[in-house]
């Protein structure tokens, strides 16, 4: 079993800071992936899910590259059950929920500075097709995808100081590895875990050679996991800092009562 940050460490560090409520959703996202892929990821889940990963999913599934290659990790993790393509799964989903918190960042900053798209251009079919409020949700969306991630992490952050005006720097060492661990991300989605010319031009001290399988330990995983922590860290902390509303009420919400979810 894959030994990431614990669930409890979570809870002692969101008792004892204020956080958004983008932060729980990144912090949970990946505590409730860690623990339901790690329990189903056996050879009990296997039996039950094979044939339909054989005869419905491979049949159905959206057939893009991406999709692909994020199925072909998925379907070779459960077959075989080997740690490696379980952390290979986990690199995957980290990223996917990294981004989702710099996104979330990103829109909400903009909802609510419209002013910094006031440069933006709209063409005339834009303005006959969509009302207000959408074009303004697709300038946003289109702002966040085409100029602030639109290449590596020195640039996100660069885009994101220039043009929020803000000023989140993070040390060159830790925005390396965010560039390596997307660039990892990338091998194992679309070159089936195996190690390319792309990714061996940007980190050709890596000690991997083109073709190589990459692998993913443990400790990796748990050093990667680690540095997305500290990286949002900051970032939340700037959020939170301009808009408090944002600040998630963990007492409140500990206090109230729920029934929990029941899983078979």
């Amino acid at each position: 079993m894959i030994n990431m940050l614990k669930f409890k460490e979570y809870v002692d560090f969101l008792q004892k800071k204020d956080f958004s409520e983008f932060f729980l959703y990144y912090v949970l996202e990946i505590a409730l992936f860690e623990s339901l892929y790690i329990r189903y990821g056996t050879e009990e889940f296997e039996e039950k899910i094979k044939d339909y990963i054989d005869t419905k999913v491979l049949k159905e599934f959206e057939q893009t590259d991406e999709a692909k290659g994020i199925l072909d990790v998925i379907v070779n993790a459960l077959r075989t059950g080997r740690n490696s393509y379980k952390n290979n799964i986990c690199i995957v989903q980290l990223n996917t929920t990294f981004e989702s918190y710099l996104y979330k960042f990103a829109q909400h900053w903009l909802e609510n500075r419209i002013g910094i798209l006031d440069e933006c251009s709209v063409s005339l079919k834009e303005l006959r097709q969509l009302e207000k409020e959408e074009l303004i949700y697709q300038k946003i969306d289109d702002f966040i995808h085409d100029t602030l991630f639109k290449k590596d992490y020195e640039h996100i952050f660069s885009a994101i100081n220039k043009r929020f005006k803000v000023n989140l720097n993070f040390d060159k060492n830790d925005l390396e590895a965010l560039n390596e661990f997307y660039a990892i991300r990338n091998v194992i989605v679309h070159s089936s875990g195996r190690i390319d010319i792309r990714y061996k031009s940007k980190f050709p001290d890596s000690g991997y050679d083109i073709g190589d399988k990459v692998y993913i330990s443990d400790d990796y995983l748990e050093k990667i996991e680690r540095l997305l922590l500290k990286i949002i860290m900051k970032i939340d902390k700037l959020l939170i800092s301009q808009f408090p509303e944002l600040i998630f009420n963990l007492k409140k919400f500990t206090q109230s009562s729920f029934t929990p979810l029941k899983l078979k």
